[in-house]
């Protein structure tokens, strides 16, 4: 199974994350040249996107009760302000302790993000069902 999510990155994103995270970084921001170089940027933290990938799993195709166990990320672009950014998530692997193993992906303009994520969701059988549609469902 795989969800995805498309978003417009905005520059009100950029500020929301800044104040949230505590990512002050003039890099960030739509009103500051934050490499000195005559050029503001509008430059999405790279955390911006690797959270994006948190509505995808708990809002659609996991669903609630989903705990992230860990998650790797490796970053290899940018997003900017003006941007659409979309992350994809596939199960690939449902393991034997309860967890859930994806291949998650996000894409934009300028940036890739391939990340692999661990994860347990509460509504995840003992063991796999018939169908993979038939866990996606599984009630709140």
């Amino acid at each position: 199974m795989t969800a995805e999510l498309t978003r417009l990155c905005v520059t009100n994103d950029l500020y929301v994350f800044a104040n949230a995270s505590g990512n002050l970084n003039p890099m960030h921001l739509s009103t500051e040249d934050g490499d000195a170089d005559g050029t503001v940027e509008a430059v999405a933290a790279s955390m911006w996107l690797g959270a994006r990938l948190s509505p995808v799993l708990g809002n659609h195709l996991l669903g609630p009760g989903t705990l992230y166990r860990g998650q790797s990320l490796r970053f290899m672009g940018r997003v900017l302000a003006g941007d659409e950014a979309t992350e994809n998530v596939t199960i690939t692997e449902l393991t034997e302790d309860g967890g859930v193993r994806l291949e998650t992906w996000g894409n934009a303009p300028t940036a890739r993000v391939s990340p692999r994520a661990w994860l347990r969701s509460d509504c995840h059988p003992p063991t796999p069902p018939a169908t993979w549609a038939t866990w996606a469902t599984c009630p709140a």
